[in-house]
């Protein structure tokens, strides 16, 4: 009797201990800046679990012409990126071939090659390109890009004093890499940087090509987690830009369904390359934007930052027709999601608010004859 009162003792004392357990803990409600704006990947809409999207209207912005997935999704994990070390920094430096060890500035580490600059900076970011900077190495600023001038003329001073534009011949471009050397240097460097599963898209040009590599998180697409390079055409990287660093997987979250992430989808705004389309008819205005066709959909994962932090969330990849990069739509249960903070309200307290301008003297000058403006 006495082993028995001991043992049901011993379990319930387990069972209270794994009850507290941060594995038994509920997940913490993401802040994720996409709901503020200023991110390229789209969180779910703030919607309380007892309200539920519109379905697709006429004039929505996606139109479904394929199939999506069946089914309640499993639980999936969030992934936050880790800042970088000394050793990521030389490990870019020696994906990028670059003699020299990186040296240690203001928000993370340098390492210059000729006219160029690595910059490994301690959020996990890193860019390589053109340098500038010519102060002390301890003030750098790892934040600030060099600025590459286009120009279209040259103004030369005319006989009456002015300037006028005068053409330029066109400069011979030499040819850019073909498609196979651009993605074998891009794969090369992918390697050495650990993200070797990387799905790479080429973009062909004269005199360089630029690629697009967006590595893989435990085999799924991370949209958004993008690193670029600027190919020249004997396959050396002229610039580049991109992450370092192993994503850590965190809290697990309850996801929706790939319909219900559709529906959402359908209130966020579509970003679209054509600014205006011409009216078949002729006539003055815009004509309406068809609907983006969507194809089907993946689970994966989306970039965005909570807290200025990086972070990877589970998101609905939809592809899109005719476009190689797919929308996101973040996947995460709209309850795990917090709100977006309202535009603080300048009259209430606490709040300052600027004086009124004082009020000018009418003036003594009688008003000039009333015009109609009509827009530059």
């Amino acid at each position: 009797m006495a082993i028995v009162v001991a043992l049901v003792a011993g379990v319930a004392v387990w069972l209270s201990r794994d009850s507290s357990s941060p594995a038994a803990a509920k997940p913490t409600v993401l802040h994720l800046r996409s709901l503020g704006g200023g991110a390229t990947t789209m969180a779910a809409a703030a919607i309380a679990p007892d309200e539920s999207a519109p379905p697709a209207q006429p004039g929505a912005p996606y139109k479904l012409v394929g199939t999506l997935p069946d089914g309640q999704p499993a639980d999936a994990s969030v992934y936050r990126l880790p800042k970088a070390t000394s050793a990521d920094a030389a490990t870019v430096g020696r994906a990028l071939n670059l003699a020299g060890t990186p040296t240690r500035a203001q928000g993370g580490w340098i390492l210059r090659n000729g006219n160029n600059r690595l910059a490994v900076r301690d959020d996990g970011t890193w860019s390589y390109g053109l340098d500038c900077f010519s102060g002390p190495e301890a003030q750098e600023e790892l934040t600030v890009e060099c600025a590459s001038a286009t120009g279209g003329g040259v103004a030369v001073a005319s006989p009456d004093g002015t300037a006028a534009p005068t053409a330029v011949p066109t400069p011979t471009v030499s040819p850019g890499p073909s498609n196979a050397t651009a993605r074998a240097a891009a794969e090369s460097v992918m390697t050495v940087l650990g993200y070797g599963d990387a799905d790479i898209v080429v973009n062909a040009g004269d005199p360089t090509a630029y690629v697009e590599a967006t590595p893989r998180v435990d085999g799924q697409p991370a949209n958004g987690w993008v690193t670029g390079f600027a190919v020249g055409a004997d396959g050396s990287i002229d610039s580049g830009n991109g992450w370092i660093g192993s994503p850590q997987r965190g809290a697990s979250y309850p996801l929706i369904t790939a319909q219900r992430a559709f529906e959402l989808l359908q209130q966020q705004p579509r970003p679209m390359v054509e600014m205006c389309m011409v009216r078949p008819d002729g006539k003055p205005g815009c004509a309406p934007i068809p609907p983006s066709e969507v194809t089907g959909a993946t689970l994966g994962l989306a970039m965005d930052y909570e807290s200025d932090k990086p972070i990877l969330v589970p998101a609905w990849l939809f592809a899109i027709k005719d476009q190689v990069m797919p929308v996101s739509q973040i996947a995460v249960e709209p309850s795990y999601i917090a709100k977006p903070s309202p535009e603080p309200n300048p009259t209430a307290k606490g709040v300052p608010v600027e004086p009124p301008t004082p009020a000018e003297p009418p003036s003594q000058v009688e008003p000039a004859p009333a015009r109609s403006d009509s827009p530059r």
